[in-house]
């Protein structure tokens, strides 16, 4: 017999349980540990500009580090087009 807080757990393609085969079933004890409480935002302003100016400068250097990598892979591709080119 079940407990208020086990599952049967099923087995075969018929879906019926196992005799004396169970496991506990997740529960909720209220609150969790990481939970806002009392209406305050996680982050203070102060810590969201500074978070806000992080990703702003990030995501500069992304793009600046993709435009070289595309740039650089044009000069190579040229490169290549002048080789084969005086070639024939």
């Amino acid at each position: 017999m079940l407990m208020d807080n086990e599952i049967a757990v099923p087995c075969g393609q018929g879906g019926e349980a196992r005799q004396g085969k169970t496991r506990n079933a997740m529960t909720q004890s209220g609150h969790s540990e990481h939970e806002v409480t009392g209406g305050q935002p996680y982050f203070s302003a102060t810590e969201w500009s500074v978070l806000q100016a992080d990703d702003r400068r990030a995501g500069t250097i992304i793009v600046v580090l993709m435009g070289s990598i595309f740039t650089i892979g044009l000069v190579l591709y040229f490169t290549i087009f002048l080789i084969v080119r005086s070639g024939t």
